[in-house]
């Protein structure tokens, strides 16, 4: 029985650490790009999310990629187009107790794919 609670308990850990990548996502992040070219966004989100996103509190993210262009779910969780033809978002869930990204989002889901 305690073989099988710590089997389970290894899998959800494993699960909820799961890295987070974006496919061809691979250009360096540039702030200056990023906030004057929703086009470029997407190349550089493996970069920016590697360097520092999970770090973050919403007035950084902010400062890093200027404002939003629409809001996810609430008020508090800024969001990016990432195209200018398509409907695709980056969200950045903030975790309402620690004030830091709790989750990068695309919405909808596999948009860049």
């Amino acid at each position: 029985m305690k073989k099988l609670t710590l089997l389970i308990v290894t899998l959800l850990i494993s699960a909820c650490s799961e890295e987070v990548t974006f496919t061809n996502s691979e250009r360096s992040f540039d702030s200056n790009i990023w906030k004057s070219s929703p086009n470029q966004r997407y190349s550089m989100l493996e970069d920016f999310y590697k360097q520092s996103a999970m770090t973050l509190d919403s007035s950084e993210i902010i400062d890093k990629l200027g404002q939003p262009d629409a809001y996810y779910l609430y008020d508090e969780f800024p969001a990016y187009r990432l195209s200018e033809s398509q409907d695709c978002l980056v969200a950045f869930v903030i975790d309402r107790s620690t004030k830091k990204v709790s989750e990068v989002l695309l919405e909808p889901e596999g948009c860049m794919d």
